[in-house]
């Protein structure tokens, strides 16, 4: 209305919002708090909707607020005020409630307590190791080349030793934003 196109015409592009590559992805549905940091090229719709800062927001703001969203605390608040729609059976599903979908539909996530201080470290670290498993993966492994029966025996330990590393420090992301959120006295 405001733009005086009929419900009919086509709206526009906005393209402030193209202006920085940069954007934090999330899945609508999911049982826990997926956020990944995209680096541009991508196309998400309804399903996967993004968070997009100010222009003006680097690469370590982006890493900050990814941190908290992966953090066991934002799980936490998500399922306390995100719809609940059940388990793999639905609603009226009697699987195990860690096994329950949540819609994380947008205006709820916008909603999410931001504290001062960030994980920027603990985010950039975890991104690094997921990148580097990812080489490691057979997606990645069978598109450069066929690897030898070596190569792939390799490729799956140091992949599973990363996936170690990772687990790690998502150990230590959450106890950091506890202490962040003043629910420890020290980040440990």
């Amino acid at each position: 209305v405001e733009s005086g196109l009929m419900w009919h015409e086509y709206g526009r592009l906005t393209a402030n919002k193209l202006r920085t590559p940069l954007s934090i992805a999330f899945s609508f549905v999911a049982t826990h708090n997926h956020f990944v940091l995209d680096r541009g090229g991508k196309v998400f719709n309804r399903s996967s909707p993004v968070i997009k800062l100010p222009e003006s927001a680097g690469e370590d703001a982006h890493f900050g607020l990814l941190g908290l969203l992966n953090s066991s605390i934002a799980c936490f608040w998500l399922q306390q005020v995100c719809h609940n729609k059940g388990g793999p059976g639905g609603g009226s599903s009697k699987d195990e409630k860690w096994h329950d979908f949540f819609e994380h539909d947008a205006s709820k996530v916008k909603k999410f307590p931001v504290v001062e201080g960030q994980p920027v470290d603990i985010a950039k670290t975890l991104d690094q190791l997921a990148r580097e498993r990812n080489k490691l993966l057979p997606p990645s492994l069978f598109s450069r080349q066929i690897p030898t029966a070596l190569e792939i025996a390799d490729a799956r330990a140091r992949a599973g030793e990363l996936l170690e590393q990772m687990i790690s420090w998502q150990e230590e992301l959450d106890w950091f934003v506890y202490y962040l959120y003043g629910l420890t006295e020290t980040p440990l």
